[in-house]
């Protein structure tokens, strides 16, 4: 049976460890901090779009007129992003990450 001595001396050299470890992993997960919020901005982005259909679908409107072929290359675009993202939801859906 061990001492509260060496239970106390394993227990600051787990401490330590995981003191090492953490550091670590925030090293080589730092890199993704930028990609990260540059994602996090465009959920916002999509949320705000979402909560406000009106405006969106209004200056989609004034777009088709004023600019017919731009909004059609527009829409063209729109459908591939959105397919786009529909595949990559179905993917994380598969894979357990996204619900």
């Amino acid at each position: 049976m061990k001492t509260i001595a060496e239970i106390r001396a394993l227990r600051e050299q787990l401490v330590a460890e995981a003191a090492r470890q953490r550091s670590t992993i925030a090293l080589q997960f730092s890199s993704l901090q930028g990609p990260a919020n540059a994602a996090a901005r465009g959920l916002q982005v999509f949320g705000w779009l979402r909560q406000h259909p009106l405006l969106v679908g209004a200056t989609a409107a004034v777009l088709v007129a004023v600019q017919p072929r731009r909004a059609l290359r527009l829409a063209g675009r729109g459908v591939v992003l959105w397919r786009s993202l529909r595949m990559l939801r179905g993917w994380l859906r598969e894979k357990g990450v996204a619900s």
